[in-house]
């Protein structure tokens, strides 16, 4: 006889193994309400009804009509998993193509062993680039804007400030701003990461008995004005060194507040001196320790190039603004061109034979690595040398891609984030991961088409996603009043 189970009055999940077998035998099933569910990310490859047990985890889903038991559990609904990088125009879409090559086999892998997915999201301001002519408290509220467009508009887990200009801000300020209004999602700055990698890239080189190390810092002119990156690279020097170690910075902007000695991390006041009495003074102290020069540069006009803010400016003038131009054949009636490189160049002097790594410290300029390496190329510092194994240039997207994602990635498998999958599923389809691109301006402005077509190019360029990745210009962020 088959024992009778009160169904109305004992949970299945309170049942044996043997209990659920009698019922089973006995067709008698308890079938779990299920609920419509209005939010399904993707109507066409995502079952339309939804159960949600709050106090068991994340809701899972089930097919129309079909019963949910224990033997038969509804399967789990993928978390999806936002990552945004905010920019003033297309660099951060530059970085985010470079991250994209070096995290997705590590979200693939966590997407075949748990209920995950990916998206890769840019978002450009177009409509207010550049930033890096703009006084502080402006980058500060343009800034917010864009977190809170990524946080609240677009579901985002992780925010990278993937411009270098809006990481030089108040950063007590930025930091509890985002406390107090998106509390819920990571946010990260991509100066102090750069400077480390920056650093260890840069090789000491013996001159006369002492030890040098050259290190090339590109940025925009509000980056520079900051003085923060010589003073993170004065940081890992006196980490690496100790308190007696001399950082020396060289820049194109005179800024009263960015020193030109520091002494381990503490800079030295100006010495009324010559530069190069004080120079030889630290060189001859150098025998014990090297000196990091740091040759910090701003070019005035290459973002606004790239984002069209130039009218009538084509890809040759950009070139040219670059690397300067030469006359090319008898009867060239163009004017001599002086090239920001070539004004770089002078700037170093004598020490440019000696730099070994350059720091592209805006995620524009990626976009000109190979005019910058060209003109590096033409030296006759370099002509006998192999460029690439002597000068490291340290791309931020992949330390974006290494320090920041795929670690936060790692800490919300640690933290149980995403369910685990009932075995590994290796043949996961593409759209585990999709990348797209938000620019913020209006249809028809020229400048905003210039971001979204250059965005498009790099993502053309970035790999086998370029063909599902979804483009497209979005009217401005709301301006954060003051009061926000």
């Amino acid at each position: 006889m088959v024992a009778r189970i009160p169904l109305m009055t004992v949970s299945s999940r309170l049942l044996t193994t043997s209990q659920r077998a009698i019922l089973a035998m006995s067709g008698i099933v308890r079938q779990m309400s299920v609920v419509k569910s209005p939010t399904l990310l993707n109507s066409k490859s995502v079952p339309t009804f939804l159960t949600r047990n709050f106090a068991s985890g994340p809701p899972v889903v089930s097919y129309p009509g079909r019963p949910i038991t224990d033997a038969n559990p509804a399967p789990i609904a993928d978390k999806e998993f936002v990552v945004v990088n905010v920019d003033s125009g297309a660099g951060g879409a530059a970085a985010q193509s470079d991250e994209v090559k070096y995290v997705q086999n590590e979200m693939r892998a966590i997407s075949s062993e748990y209920h995950a997915k990916f998206k890769m999201l840019h978002i450009g301001d177009a409509y207010n680039a550049p930033f890096g002519g703009k006084p502080v408290p402006e980058i500060l509220k343009l800034t917010k804007g864009l977190l809170r467009e990524g946080a609240k508009t677009y579901g985002a887990d992780l925010i990278v400030i993937a411009c270098n200009t809006a990481s030089t801000t108040d950063g007590a300020n930025l930091r509890g701003w985002i406390n107090g209004n998106i509390p819920g999602t990571e946010v990260f700055e991509i100066i102090k990461p750069t400077a480390k990698e920056l650093y260890l890239k840069g090789d000491s080189v013996d001159v006369g008995g002492s030890k040098e190390i050259h290190i090339a810092v590109l940025s925009t002119p509000a980056t520079t004005k900051s003085g923060l990156y010589p003073l993170e690279l004065a940081v890992n020097h006196y980490k690496t060194h100790g308190s007696d170690c001399i950082t020396v910075v060289r820049s194109n902007i005179d800024v009263p507040t960015l020193p030109r000695v520091y002494q381990g991390q503490l800079p030295i006041e100006r010495d009324s001196r010559e530069e190069t009495v004080l120079l030889q003074q630290v060189r001859e102290r150098s025998s014990l320790y090297p000196v990091l020069f740091v040759h910090a540069y701003a070019p005035p006009d290459w973002v606004s190039l790239l984002e069209g803010k130039v009218p009538d400016k084509t890809e040759v003038d950009l070139k040219e603004e670059v690397m300067g131009n030469a006359k090319t054949y008898v009867g060239d009636q163009r004017p001599r061109k002086q090239g920001d490189m070539q004004k770089f160049f002078i700037q170093i002097g004598a020490d440019l034979g000696k730099v070994t790594a350059i720091g592209l410290c805006c995620t524009h300029y990626p976009i000109l690595e190979k005019y910058i390496l060209d003109a590096f190329s033409e030296r006759d510092e370099f002509r006998d040398v192999n460029l690439t194994e002597n000068v490291k240039v340290v791309p931020q997207g992949k330390i974006i891609a290494e320090q920041m994602i795929i670690r936060r990635l790692q800490n919300a498998v640690s933290n149980g984030v995403f369910t685990r999958r009932d075995k590994i599923d290796w043949t996961r389809p593409a759209y585990f991961l999709q990348q797209e691109s938000r620019t913020t301006g209006y249809v028809g402005d020229p400048s905003s088409e210039q971001s979204l077509k250059v965005v498009k190019e790099i993502f053309r360029r970035g790999g086998p996603l370029s063909e599902k990745t979804n483009c497209t210009i979005v009217p401005p962020h709301r301006p954060v009043g003051d009061d926000e």
